[in-house]
């Protein structure tokens, strides 16, 4: 979460005022080199404060910017705040520990319908594709096309190719023909399952529920919580 610091502001804030004045860039000042530079580095400022009102508000419309703006003038006209240093840092806190219970309320709602859709999902595919096989832990996959050797265990190093999407088909992910390497120990649940039962040259494809792949957390741009996911994985090597 993007919280705007006050040092930024109190830094910028000047000139904001010059701007609630109409300020303006006359011949005279265009000319001067000087005060060119002087509106320049205001206006950047000003168009700071903007950008970081905007976006604390963007996360909360509840806030009352106006508000905010004019006590950002109020305090650089007369250097006097109605919040001690110890009250300013409680109001602060307060408001980002509501922030983070409504958006965990929110993520928490969406990961319920999500996984719904998944779990619906996974229950069509299974019906359509007799060849999908089910794990104890919720898994789904498919053999694509079998390998030979041994097998990874938890904590080996693999390389792989691999293509993640959504249950609408969206990619979210993939290896583009360029080979990933990392320990199964350090990914998530569906993957670590999956791919020790696969063999090097093996590619198989996995639908992973909420449970196995990222929870009630959220991925973005593009991964919602509760999200199931689809991997097609070619195990290239076990190291």
């Amino acid at each position: 979460m993007k919280i705007v610091k006050l040092s930024l502001l109190a830094l910028s804030m000047s000139s904001l005022i010059a701007c609630q004045q109409g300020a303006k860039v006359d011949a005279k000042v265009a000319k001067d080199p000087v005060k060119k530079s002087s509106y320049a580095i205001g206006l950047a400022m000003a168009q700071d404060i903007k950008r970081n009102v905007a976006s604390v508000a963007g996360q909360d419309k509840d806030l009352d910017t106006q508000l905010i703006y004019s006590t950002i003038i109020d305090y650089l006209s007369s250097g006097k705040a109605h919040l001690d240093s110890a009250a300013l840092q409680t109001a602060l806190m307060d408001w980002q520990k509501g922030m983070m219970d409504k958006k965990n309320k929110n993520n928490e709602a969406a990961a319920a319908e999500n996984e719904k859709k998944g779990a619906q999902f996974i229950a069509e595919q299974m019906k359509a594709n007799p060849k999908l096989q089910k794990t104890a832990s919720g898994l789904v996959y498919e053999v694509l096309s079998e390998g030979s050797g041994a097998k990874p265990t938890g904590s080996q190093m693999v390389s792989v190719n691999y293509k993640g999407t959504l249950i609408d088909g969206t990619t979210f992910d993939e290896s583009k023909g360029q080979p990933v390497e990392f320990p199964l120990n350090q990914v998530i649940k569906g993957w670590t399952e999956g791919l020790q039962l696969m063999s090097p040259g093996a590619k198989y494809k996995f639908i992973i529920p909420a449970a196995l792949a990222y929870g009630s957390q959220e991925r973005p741009p593009f991964i919602q919580p509760g999200a199931t996911l689809v991997f097609e994985v070619e195990l290239l090597k076990v190291k």
